[in-house]
């Protein structure tokens, strides 16, 4: 069973496409915006996205750039009205694995969902990993198999913040905000320590390199490519250290 995030603007044609592809025997959301996926990502399991390009928060060639990225497995087809064949092109570059043009003829769709599930073999391994769950106030995450990993207040802070910034990344400048320091006079060395020190923190119980948990993206800041959902309140407590 495959399950799909139906990214579309217009809700009537979203309902079309989520209605076709349930009826076909997949799970399907639809969701209206990249924000709203973004959080879909976060909390439940997606193979493949049906994404529309013209979405009125984000435009989908970035969107498909970004989750290539940081979710290497998940299928992207991309179901838009900019149909030259410069579009194609450029949908095909920045990540998609089929390009198809309004108006679509459903069962094509459905074909093509099908076609991609198979080559991605979701059925076997899932094209999303279960999300790690970060408890802010017990500074503490827990995998997806339940072990419990310790925090410091600042780990805690830098992961609050790939929490909830989109797609898991988070620029320097936000970062450092983060863990309360002054952006202007802080040394971003301290910065790239305490990611570091991060990773290896995560590294064990992630089955990654430590490099590919929480991966630098030059001249923007960091991305965290494990899914990371936070389970409670924002960590109120400026006055503690924050090594």
């Amino acid at each position: 069973m495959t399950h799909v995030a139906v990214v579309e603007d217009n809700p009537h044609f979203r309902d079309e496409v989520v209605g076709k592809l349930e009826r076909a025997g997949h799970v399907v959301h639809g969701v209206g915006s990249a924000a709203e996926l973004d959080i879909l990502l976060r909390r439940e399991r997606v193979d493949l996205i049906v994404l529309d390009l013209g979405l009125p928060d984000e435009d989908g060639l970035s969107i498909a750039r970004r989750l290539r990225s940081s979710l290497p497995r998940l299928g992207i087809i991309m179901l838009t009205a900019r149909t030259t064949i410069d579009d194609r092109i450029a949908g095909l570059r920045d990540g998609a694995d089929n390009y198809l043009c309004k108006p679509v003829v459903m069962n094509e769709l459905v074909v093509v969902v099908e076609a991609l599930a198979r080559r991605l073999d979701v059925s076997a391994t899932g094209a999303t990993p279960a999300p790690w769950e970060l408890d802010v106030q017990g500074m503490r995450v827990k995998t997806p198999k339940g072990k419990g990993v310790r925090l410091t207040v600042s780990e805690t802070r830098l992961l609050e913040c790939f929490a909830s910034s989109r797609g898991q990344q988070a620029s320097r400048h936000d970062l450092i905000d983060a863990i309360e320091a002054s952006v202007d006079e802080y040394d971003e060395r301290r910065l790239e320590n305490l990611i570091s020190r991060l990773r290896q923190t995560l590294a064990e119980d992630a089955e990654e390199k430590p490099t590919n948990i929480i991966r630098a993206i030059r001249g923007r800041g960091y991305l965290l490519t494990i899914p990371m959902v936070s389970t409670s309140t924002p960590l109120l407590t400026p006055s503690l250290s924050s090594s």
